[in-house]
């Protein structure tokens, strides 16, 4: 019989007191490296640093990430050591984020550094705030918590947080529950290209009816693919961990002098981009079908050419609207794919090998 939430609570919480105990560690950092542990098995964040600090005018942070794709993960965590499972409210995770949000405003613009105690961990964050100010092209918010999300809370929309392009996630007890159950220990990317880029991607079918899966051809714009390695970098390149690392923090010279110099013929000099999903939605528009939504959606060749788009636009400044990839997207259910996808991947880079 599958655990319940409440269960899998209660275990958690007894899981949690052992490995302080062993560790010789206060819970809250206990709590914080075990679901931070999870977090980098996923892929979510590359590593984690533990930094408590709290301020009586509501700011407050409790661990971060840099990574080199210019992402900057701040964590705050929601943990009383509770006896009980309760709901996580709105109003809870929209305080929780206002406070972390008010410690990297504080970094930025009101010289939070010079209030505090030059060895302290917090310090150390709050000037390399500063001091990476140029290089910090995203944030992520990041809500760790040991209650369960209520239902109430379907959308954490996107913002900005002095001037940098800002995403919110929380991570509860139930996500944990979910992730810690799945065969692949993973939790697939939901993407929802309308709530991201507000329309969909233009689609052509490359499936007949019978098929035992779905096909798509599609014409992928340029932002589109470079704003997606820059919030999921690893995530979106997780079943081909070679191309991600010859991919992670490179740029292809010639892609680049593409995209510098001749950017409208950019689709006719690119292989494109080969990709799996679980699962996706679509709608038909007034210019033909468009792919809305992606579940799971993988990158298994074309590493390369997605991340010197969001280099070359980060590092360079270059204007990626006039560009746009080809990408040949194939639906795999999850009992299929640990046997496809593989061969996918395989064939793709086999053929479209870059040296």
């Amino acid at each position: 019989m599958e655990q319940t939430s409440e269960e899998f609570f209660h275990d958690f919480r007894q899981e949690l007191l052992a490995g302080a105990e062993a560790n010789g560690r206060f819970q809250l950092d206990e709590f914080m490296e075990t679901i931070a542990a999870e977090l980098v098995e996923t892929g979510f964040t590359e590593g984690f640093e533990l930094c408590h600090f709290r301020a009586q005018r509501g700011v407050r942070v409790d661990g971060y990430w840099f990574n080199d794709e210019g992402v900057l993960h701040l964590f705050i965590a929601d943990f009383e050591s509770r006896n009980e499972l309760v709901s996580l409210t709105r109003t809870d995770v929209d305080a929780a984020f206002k406070r972390v949000a008010n410690f990297f405003d504080a970094s930025i613009d009101r010289n939070l550094a010079d209030d505090l105690e030059v060895t302290s961990p917090e310090y150390g964050l709050a000037r390399q705030i500063v001091d990476r100010r140029g290089a910090i092209g995203s944030l992520n918010l990041v809500l760790l918590s040991e209650r369960t999300l209520s239902g109430a809370v379907q959308s954490l929309p996107d913002g900005e947080v002095a001037g940098v392009p800002t995403s919110y996630h929380v991570w509860d007890i139930s996500r944990l529950h979910r992730q810690r159950s799945s065969r692949s220990h993973k939790e697939p990317l939901d993407l929802d290209f309308e709530q991201m880029f507000g329309q969909g991607i233009a689609c052509l079918p490359a499936h007949l009816a019978t098929n035992a899966y779905q096909s798509y051809l599609m014409v992928m714009p340029a932002d589109v693919l470079a704003t997606l390695y820059g919030n999921f970098g690893a995530r979106l390149l997780e079943q081909n961990v070679r191309t991600f690392l010859q991919a992670r923090g490179n740029v292809n010279q010639g892609i680049r002098a593409t995209i510098l110099n001749e950017p409208g013929m950019f689709f006719a000099y690119n292989n494109g981009i080969t990709a799996t999903a679980q699962s996706v939605e679509t709608e038909a528009t007034d210019f033909g079908l468009a792919i809305t939504r992606v579940v799971d959606l993988q990158i298994v060749n074309g590493g390369q050419t997605t991340a010197s788009l969001f280099h070359t636009r980060k590092r360079d400044k270059a204007d990626l609207s006039q560009i746009f990839v080809q990408m040949k997207l194939s639906v795999i259910d999850s009992q299929q794919s640990e046997m496809v996808v593989p061969k996918i991947s395989e064939y793709a880079n086999t053929q479209n090998r870059v040296n």
